[in-house]
């Protein structure tokens, strides 16, 4: 017989957090849900734009490292 699993689902609301690297079982209060990670690419997507187009933002640098470290943190939040 197969044993179902139930899914467990995030309660976490922020549309930015941190990339952490886990040693533990997540924290299912700071984890995003999907509807919750969809809104927050497009935010993270959105901002990076605003960043490359205002004069100050043009460090790319600091721009890649902001978009990989959320990017990051979303791909967590998915697994």
């Amino acid at each position: 017989a197969a044993v179902l699993q139930k899914r467990k689902v995030g309660l976490s609301y922020d549309l930015e957090k941190t990339y952490l690297r886990l040693t533990t079982e997540p924290n299912w209060a700071k984890v995003r849900p999907r509807a919750v990670l969809k809104m927050a690419l497009k935010h993270v997507v959105d901002k990076y734009r605003g960043m490359l187009e205002s004069p100050q933002g043009r460090e790319s640098r600091r721009a890649y490292a902001y978009v990989n470290d959320q990017l990051k943190a979303i791909r967590q939040d998915l697994r």
